[in-house]
């Protein structure tokens, strides 16, 4: 029963971990911690993989083999198999790192040290004369050696270091790091750690795969869905939301002309003064303010919110006309609002594009543009310049 329930688990998390693979390359995130996080995919997936074919040999895959030859694919398998986990817990430590904006990565000598255990045990296996090193077979069974535990301490070691760091870092937590994403990064260690552990009381249950895929799990979802969506300033989506839900969106719309499909581009006016005279966390605090007026007013709307990037900002809605007025004038009565009890010694004040999809807008960009232009020539009836180029 524990067997069948092993290759059950095993399958399970390497079926989990190929949808992350698939998700986390459509992402395209080529910065150094994706790329780790990558890696540790890649080499998640080869654990459990061994893991799997373990499941398979307590259910008598390979007895017809001989008993000889069983015997060294499960000596041999099980030495991969910690070997790979070692790996695992050297790529969660290096990804801890880069997350925390310490990239072992970019200096060789830091680099090569965190790598040396590693290293070491793979040299170890590789010359040893035979697994009797890491395993040998008495009346019970197979049973691990010194080597077999001292493999084990350094995926461990890993592990202890990668959550000493995020334990430092949320102690002296200066918001460099959101809170959520540092208690997500210590779930990365501890999950594995304990799976670790408990494979050691409770073997052949795949318990350390587990522990790796559920901390990758939170991972992905909490930190890098997150980081790639979400503007970590105002806390409203990003760009790359609001694109992706005019992409989904245009098809439908095409397809019910009665139905209106709107595009607002909004630009905070003066924002390049307010940075230069109060200073850029000034900016900053207006951006969030900003943020938070729209946030709020769109909270009645069906439709996207997003900072398109800098001081500009955006809103996708499926809105008719007289909704779309309606929403507009929302924003303008609190932000009046907002600026008459901030005591602020300046004024937020924005200019609004609105584009509506019609039938000479062929792509999502031409709708961007559209909204676009329109909001510039607001803010050039309102200087009485000529728009040459943008202006903030």
């Amino acid at each position: 029963m524990d067997a069948i329930a092993h290759t059950q688990v095993s399958g399970l998390c390497l079926v989990t971990l190929a949808v992350l693979l698939r998700a986390q390359q459509k992402m395209r995130d080529k910065s150094l911690p994706g790329r780790q996080f990558t890696a540790l995919l890649w080499f998640a997936g080869a654990l459990t993989i061994v893991d799997y074919g373990s499941a398979l040999a307590q259910l008598g895959a390979w007895e017809d083999l001989g008993i000889p030859l069983t015997y060294r694919l499960n000596a041999g398998g099980s030495i991969l198999f910690y070997l790979l986990a070692a790996c695992c817990c050297l790529l969660v430590f290096l990804y801890v790192e880069a997350e925390l904006g310490r990239t072992w990565m970019e200096d060789g000598r830091r680099l090569a040290l965190s790598a040396a255990p590693v290293t070491l045990l793979l040299l170890v296996l590789l010359t040893a004369r035979d697994e009797n090193g890491f395993y040998y077979l008495d009346a019970e069974g197979l049973r691990g050696s010194t080597l077999f535990w001292g493999a084990k301490l350094v995926g461990l070691a890993y592990l202890a270091a990668a959550f000493l760091r995020c334990s430092w870092t949320l102690s002296h937590w200066k918001q460099e790091t959101p809170k959520e994403e540092l208690k997500t990064l210590l779930l990365l260690a501890l999950a594995p750690a304990a799976g670790f552990l408990l494979q050691g009381w409770l073997p052949g249950r795949g318990l350390l795969c587990c522990g790796i895929t559920l901390g990758l799990v939170c991972v992905y979802v909490l930190v890098l869905q997150t980081k790639f969506t979400v503007d970590t300033l105002t806390g409203v989506s990003n760009r790359i939301v609001a694109l992706r839900y005019l992409e989904s969106k245009l098809p439908y719309y095409r397809r019910h002309p009665n139905r209106s499909l709107h595009f607002l581009m909004m630009d905070m006016d003066h924002f390049k003064h307010i940075n230069d005279e109060y200073g850029h966390l000034e900016g900053d605090a207006a951006l969030v303010l900003l943020a938070g007026i729209l946030k709020k007013v769109c909270a009645n709307y069906n439709g996207v919110l997003a900072r398109y990037g800098g001081d500009e900002f955006c809103i996708a809605c499926g809105c008719n006309s007289v909704e779309v007025r309606t929403l507009i004038a929302s924003i303008q009565r609190e932000l009046d609002a907002a600026n008459a009890v901030s005591g602020k010694p300046y004024q937020i004040e924005i200019s609004i594009g609105c584009a509506r999809l019609e039938p000479d807008i062929a792509t999502v960009h031409d709708l961007i543009d559209k909204a676009d232009q329109e909001m510039y020539h607001l803010k050039t009836r309102k200087r009485g310049t000529a728009p040459a180029e943008k202006q903030d």
